[in-house]
């Protein structure tokens, strides 16, 4: 399933036209670092990132030693997927001014994207400090709030950015809303209850069931074995409704989530416990937040304290447990023969890689293209309308799509709303330099939305298909932001 939960920030190239513009006007004189800042965000707010990006830039050309300027350009470059652009530019606003609170808060999400939450979460701070009622600081420090030991300073962020938030934040203000009403249904309950430490399982590993729909793994939920789509395209869980029936969980609210068909809402419900494995080698979690959709859909993200390793030749997911205080590390250690030890780049616990597609014009690598690898993604790839118009507007005959109206499959219950959709008949992608054929890509409007939600503009999704055929294993290291990939062919 392409499903990806409304939580955290999230990515299309710029296009060729936006690329050669040159820097043509200049702000007004009258224009105050206020002013600047307010059109900024209600551009990126309305969904124009690249205009917020032209304005940004040519505040900075206009007064490059402004904080405000470089501040609003970090925050453009990263809704434009440039992350290690917006942190350039953060850092330079910071040396203009430490408290300057955008700066602060793009510098944050720079550095969740490395996994770096505890320093992150150290900047979202320090925004509020300089600027209490920064919305977008309230929202994502209280995203990064622990459910259970933090829940009080939690729920009043939560609270305070729903009476604060802006008209243009109404998809974000909506989604907090009705987690609020989550919260206040479990009440003082923990959420996400793991087994004492010395309990859990050093290695458990377990059969892939894989089709060709992807891979599946069997899960115990409530005392019942089910079969649950393991996908690195979501970030928890999802339940069908046929599995929300059986077990009787009573509704929490109605969340809204960005889904493959656009945004959905789906019904927020609490798993008594979910199981993975078999007696006392199984690793257990309580209380686990999931959402009922179209399918049986588990994120790897759940079992973060473990590296997991999906074996796609082997049929088998192995879980093993990380060492207490695993963290981000300065140098990636050497691979073994036959595989290759990257960085990935994190949004919420999405796991997103360097894009590219052989054969692009130049202009489609003027800056870093991202793409979410997406295991639960039955299609080769999905591109990001941004990402398809910018490969057009260099070359106008390339890449050559068959346009028909059809309906794309994702994680909320019910068909796919009828769209005009574009399938590349020939096509090839690639993630870190490894290219595959990928005919068959589709490029879809709704699946815009998902960058809206994650607030960075992806290029694409590298699906099921062309992961497989890239690779014989990946293993995910979470708490370091690390892939070990077992290769099938050097580059």
């Amino acid at each position: 399933m392409i499903a990806l939960p409304h939580r955290a920030p999230f990515a299309a190239l710029l296009a060729a036209s936006f690329l050669t513009l040159p820097f043509v006007s200049s702000l007004p004189a009258a224009e105050a670092p206020a002013g600047l800042r307010a059109k900024a965000r209600l551009l990126l707010a309305g969904d124009k990132p690249l205009e917020a990006l032209a304005l940004a830039s040519r505040a900075v050309a206009d007064g490059p030693e402004r904080a405000e300027a470089w501040a609003a350009l970090a925050g453009a470059l990263f809704r434009n997927g440039d992350f290690d652009g917006a942190e350039r530019a953060a850092r330079r606003a910071l040396g203009f001014d430490a408290k300057d609170p955008d700066a602060c808060v793009a510098l944050a999400r720079c550095l969740s994207t490395h996994g770096l939450d505890a320093e992150a979460r150290k900047h979202l701070e320090a925004a509020l400090e300089a600027a209490p009622e920064h919305t977008v600081a309230l929202r994502l420090l209280a995203g990064q709030m622990d459910f259970n030991n933090q829940r009080a300073a939690m729920l009043a962020r939560m609270k305070r950015y729903a009476e604060l938030a802006p008209p243009g934040e109404r998809l974000f203000a909506d989604h907090v809303r009705q987690t609020l009403k989550v919260l206040e249904a479990v009440g003082e309950k923990p959420l996400s209850v793991w087994q004492p430490e010395k309990e859990l399982p050093e290695r458990v590993e377990l059969p892939l069931v894989i089709d060709g729909e992807g891979m599946k793994v069997e899960l115990t939920i409530g005392g019942a074995k089910r079969l649950f789509v393991f996908d690195t395209g979501e970030e928890s869980v999802t339940i069908s409704r046929a599995t929300l029936e059986a077990l009787k969980l009573p509704a929490l609210a109605e969340v809204p989530y960005a889904t493959a068909t656009g945004m959905e809402r789906l019904t927020a419900v609490c798993l008594p416990e979910l199981a993975i494995g078999e007696g006392a080698s199984a690793v257990r979690i309580g209380s686990v937040l999931a959402y009922a959709g179209a399918a049986d859909i588990l994120g790897p993200g759940v079992f973060g304290a473990y590296l997991v390793k999906m074996d796609f030749d082997r049929r088998r997911l192995v879980l093993t447990r990380l060492g207490a205080g695993a963290a981000p590390r300065d140098e990636l250690p050497e691979a073994p023969p036959g595989f290759e030890r990257v960085r990935f780049r994190s949004l919420g616990r999405l796991v997103c890689a360097p894009f590219s597609v052989p054969g692009a014009p130049a202009a489609f690598g003027t800056r870093p293209a991202w793409a979410m690898l997406d295991s639960g993604c039955e299609l080769p790839a999905v591109l990001m309308p941004r990402c398809l118009d910018a490969l057009r507007s260099a070359r106008k005959d390339w890449p050559q799509t068959i346009t028909l109206r059809d309906r794309l499959a994702g994680a909320a219950p019910g068909e796919g709303k009828w769209q005009t959709m574009h399938v590349l008949p020939s096509f090839s992608a690639g993630v870190y330099g490894y290219a595959a054929k990928a005919d068959g890509a589709v490029c879809a409007g709704s699946v815009a939305e998902i960058n809206r939600t994650l607030e960075t503009e992806l290029d694409g999704i590298a699906g099921w298909p062309m992961l497989r055929s890239l690779f014989k294993s990946i293993e995910i290291d979470f708490a370091r932001n690390e892939l070990l990939l077992e290769l099938r062919r050097a580059k």
